[in-house]
């Protein structure tokens, strides 16, 4: 058996702790476990059937009963998108329809993101990556036991693969190996461009300039199919090599014939813990032969015998001071050669031998050594008389250790040179604009009043935008810089900033899982990790910002909200736009120092806004990850420091809402990055769930209007006015007199908020442009104000059906911006719950309340059709099978007493009557006849029970009825076809 604890290899030992409930096979196949766990999912799924229960109801018993029972096993499995996909067919059969969703609705929308107008209801493809990703960030952050558990069998999934990228930051599938927990993992995180960095996960290393990884260039071939892959890398683990330098010749430009025979006679040496594998056949050891002269000998053809050496197409240049992957006979080190040989036990050693005499060529035996240095790489060497000789210089690549980057760009050092810098404090700020994303921290590390050291530093490729990172950011460097400076003053040093919450956290020793896996836990624990490094005590302390104005202009933490989980949202900061200014001179120098900080902050910002083409290149300074963090989670560009599952399920769901409303509203990029998203996203997940559905079906189309609901009843006639066809836009539109006075009272209510919380000359525009597109009018407001007409100009093109689903543009922010004094931010959140709940909304409650009223114009044609109906039905009806004579025989009365499910069952019943009888019309005129017409119709058994009276009768009556052809006087069909005997 090959590798029998490969399935067990993919899992870390400590994750065994819970396989008591967990049905793992030898060989890792997860069907017993996946029948187990859909046995248990329907089995919760199926008390929505019996109960009543409310859309509140129902999404309490998915996400406190279902989840966590669901979410304790999805913390292991490693179940296909198939079996996924089966898994969440149950969800939407069982709790869309008590959630008042049709079970049928876009599986994008219901699993979408909540700034995408989705629902958020978990799918289990995603839901395992989610579970996973934050687990092992949190196991590896905290370290212990399963940390070290999942790094060494992280190590040996990476010698298997024979990739020389860490496994978890590779970006193709590796379809090649065993799908286990971490192979499975991997590529479900290819599939959204996610990856992980892992700071104390083994990777081999490249060992000369030119080297490549002979797995990574067998996959970058087109066309190789996971099958050739698993051979080819069968034979690199029997070979036991990783680049293409463990199989070249020690000069670099030729593969030698004896290390690639047909026979596999040939096995590095190694100080890896390989694999014990059996010898693959003969065709294998052919067909890896073959893909490398393929892919590293191209100049060779197919006619190249198995016998000769192979030429690279690029020869490999000078070795590098890395660990070598396998053994050679001989190195060269600077001043001596290292030669192993056996002892007489059979054990394998390392001589070392030195030039004697000097330059002479000639190297005789001084000692043993145990292990090989760094600075040596392997050479051929010639011996003569017992003693090694050559002439070979020492050649090797430079050292390159990781360069030690400043943590930011300088901007000020009126330090005097060659002068040490005592420093006991530092100041720091940032500043942060979140809308257009962009954050920059500013330190001063002062040694006098003259004196002092001013730094920046640019945030990029950061998902989380925000004044608490930003501060983080800003100490964290402060320190950094002075410890890349050199700089170590006696005793203690103290770090100002004016945000509690990053001077409470940074001063906290991080000790549980839970602290380290805290939003923007990867930069706290980095800071821990510098200061227990420095020969200093560093101390955080708080300063209160922004002194130098009156007014209400402290930082103040906004609340943490926890939506998933361990996820909680990151602190921002607010600012007072008060500017009333005070003498600097009674300020404290800490507080002048915070002031200084935070307006070369702010020139940053708005010079990175300014003229962004012509900003620093990023990689001269310290970027992400930092040492310490253990592991980061990034995807694509982005490092996501905090909310890691909703990022995940964005990253997952996202793109396949993205592409549904495109394709639904016909958008192009441009106008669909012209929705401010964030918006929708933050105002939504602060309602309810009633809420959270309307917006949901009013941005996607799926409010039940008869438009939507035609293809059931058959009707789309609006239910207030004579439209034909009714649609959301025409609600917005309908001349029904109760929706005109409803839309009167809106403009209204809207005129008079105007006056009291938000911008008057933008609602007096909303309240027109709701008038102009009820009246079908030109969407032309008065206003002047260049502002709004430009909000109004992009929203057009845009589309205004959509500005009233809740599709609002950028423009309007910053038309609240220059018109309102307060928070830009905060009234333009206001005025998207506006949009939905104090226009839409209200027209959509009186709508219904139209078309629930008794003689609506829709239940009159619909009443008027069922007329039409049951008049054919007694026209007709003794020519109907008695099936259908039993069904339809109902009342007036009884069908308007109907429920309108039963109602529209007994419509649907009817309709399949007429379709038959003018099947069988049909039929009878063209002399065809149908099968059924040969059968009897069904019989009433017979009671054993004594019965008598009319009861008795009309069984046996109905018993012995005939269907048509026995009244016909055709022959039966037991009489058509014969029984055929049995032989004897």
């Amino acid at each position: 058996m090959q590798w029998i604890h490969l399935a067990y290899c993919n899992m870390p030992r400590a994750f065994y702790t819970i396989l008591f409930v967990y049905h793992l096979s030898p060989d890792g196949n997860q069907s017993t476990e996946f029948t187990v766990v859909m046995e248990k999912l329907k089995k919760i799924a199926s008390a929505t059937k019996t109960a009543f229960l409310t859309a509140r109801e129902a999404k309490q018993l998915l996400y406190q009963r279902l989840m966590p029972a669901m979410d304790y096993v999805l913390h292991l499995t490693s179940f296909t998108e198939t079996r996924c996909n089966q898994m969440d067919t149950v969800v939407r059969q069982q709790f869309f329809p008590s959630m008042h969703f049709n079970r049928n609705s876009s599986d994008a929308v219901m699993r979408g993101p909540m700034e995408l107008g989705g629902m958020e209801f978990p799918a289990f493809h995603s839901r395992q990556t989610e579970l996973q990703t934050h687990f092992v960030i949190k196991q590896l952050r905290h370290g212990g036991t399963v940390a070290n558990d999942f790094l060494v069998t992280l190590d040996m999934i990476q010698l298997l693969s024979g990739l020389t990228t860490p496994i978890f930051e590779y970006k193709k599938k590796l379809t090649y190996m065993d799908d286990g927990f971490i192979v499975s993992l991997r590529n479900r995180m290819s599939d959204i461009d996610a990856s992980i960095w892992i700071e104390d996960a083994w990777v081999p290393k490249l060992q000369r300039e030119g080297d490549k990884s002979i797995m990574e260039e067998f996959i970058k071939r087109k066309r190789m199919k996971p099958a050739v892959l698993r051979k080819l890398n069968a034979v690199r683990l029997y070979l036991r090599v990783i680049t293409i330098a463990d199989l070249a010749k020690e000069n670099g430009k030729l593969i030698g014939h004896e290390t690639l025979d047909l026979q596999g006679s040939w096995v590095a040496g190694s100080d890896l813990e390989w694999p014990k594998t059996a010898k693959p056949p003969k065709t294998w050891f052919s067909l890896f032969r073959k893909h490398i002269r393929q892919t590293f000998c191209t100049r060779l053809d197919d006619r190249h015998h198995h016998t000769n050496s192979m030429e690279l197409d690029n020869p490999l240049g000078k070795w590098r001071q890395v660990e070598r992957n396998v053994w050679y006979n001989c190195y060269r080190g600077p001043t001596e050669i290292l030669k192993r040989y056996s002892d007489a036990d059979g054990n394998d050693r390392i001589q070392k031998l030195t030039e004697q005499p000097l330059q002479s060529g000639f190297y005789r035996y001084e000692s043993d050594v145990d292990t090989l240095p760094l600075n040596c790489y392997p050479i051929q060497m010639t011996e003569i008389d017992g003693e090694m000789w050559t002439r070979r210089p020492f050649l090797m690549e430079p050292t390159t250790t990781a360069e030690n980057k400043p943590p930011g760009y300088l901007v000020e050092n009126t330090c005097v040179p060659d002068e040490p810098v005592q420093a006991r404090k530092t100041g720091s700020d940032a500043s942060v604009l979140r809308e257009e994303q962009v954050a920059a921290a500013a330190w001063i590390i002062p040694k006098n009043k003259d004196e002092y050291i001013k730094a920046c530093f640019l945030m990029t490729n950061m998902k989380s935008c925000n004044s608490y990172r930003a501060e983080l950011e800003g100490m964290y460097r402060a320190l950094y810089h002075m410890d890349h400076l050199g700089i170590e003053p006696p005793g203690k040093v103290t770090q100002w900033f004016d945000n509690q919450s990053g001077v409470f956290m940074s001063n906290q020793t991080l000790d549980s899982a839970k602290e380290k896996i805290q939003p923007e836990g990867d930069i706290l624990m980095a800071i821990q990790h510098l200061k227990q490094g420095l020969p200093y005590t560093a101390r955080s302390k708080h300063i209160r910002g922004h002194q130098d104005t009156k007014g209400v202009c402290k930082k103040e933490d906004d609340e943490q909200t926890n939506t998933d989980g361990n996820d909680s949202d990151s602190l921002a900061t607010t600012e007072s736009t008060k500017q009333k200014e005070v003498d600097p001179t009674k300020l404290s120098d800490d507080a002048l120092i915070n002031i200084a900080c935070d307006e070369l902050a702010g020139e940053v910002t708005a010079t990175a806004l300014k003229n962004p083409d012509e900003l620093p290149p990023p990689d001269e300074i310290l970027q992400m990850p930092y040492k310490g963090s253990k592991a980061v989670l990034r995807i694509g560009e982005e490092w996501i420091t905090a909310k890691e599952k909703r990022q995940l399920y964005s990253a997952a769901r996202g793109p396949k809402l993205r592409s549904y409303i495109k394709r639904r509203h016909k958008w192009s990029d441009e106008q669909y990055d012209s929705v401010n998203w964030d918006t929708i996203g933050k105002v939504r997940r602060r309602v309810n769930i009633n809420k959270q559905r309307f917006t949901c079906k009013l941005m996607h189309g799926l409010l039940p209007v008869n438009h939507v609901q035609q293809h059931e009843t058959g009707i789309s006639q609006c239910p207030g006015c004579t439209c034909h066809d009714e649609t959301i836009s025409h609600m917005f539109k309908c001349p029904n007199k109760q929706m005109v006075s409803k839309r009167a009272e809106i403009i209204e209510a809207l005129r008079k908020k105007g006056r009291r919380k938000f911008s008057r000359k933008i609602l007096n525009t909303v309240a027109e442009l709701v008038q102009q597109y009820a009246e079908d009018g030109e969407m032309l407001p008065t206003t002047k104000h260049p502002a709004i007409l430009s909000a109004v100009h992009a929203q057009s093109k845009l589309g205004w059906e959509d500005f009233f689903r809740g599709y609002l543009v950028k423009e309007w922010k910053q038309a609240f911006h220059q018109t309102h004094s307060k928070d830009a931010n905060q009234q333009f959140d206001k005025f998207q719950q506006l949009m939905w709940f104090e226009v839409a909304q209200p027209q959509w409650d009186e709508r219904n309340r139209i078309a629930h009223a008794q003689g609506n114009i829709a239940d009159r044609l619909r009443n008027a059709r069922l007329a039409e109906k049951l008049v054919w039905y007694h026209q007709h009806r003794h020519e109907l099978l008695p099936y259908h004579q039993q069904t339809l025989a109902k009342d007036p009365q009884t069908i308007k007493k109907m429920r309108p499910a039963t109602r529209r069952a007994f419509e649907h019943h009817l309709d399949v009557a007429v379709r038959e009888w003018e099947n069988r019309k049909h039929n009878r005129e063209s002399n065809q006849r149908s099968m059924t017409e040969y059968m009897d119709a069904p019989g009433v058994p017979q009671s054993t029970r004594r019965q008598g009276g009319d009861k008795v009768k009309e069984a046996n009556r109905q018993a012995g009825r005939r269907v048509l052809i026995c009244e016909q006087k055709r022959p039966r069909i037991d009489t058509i076809f014969k029984r055929v005997g049995r032989p004897t």
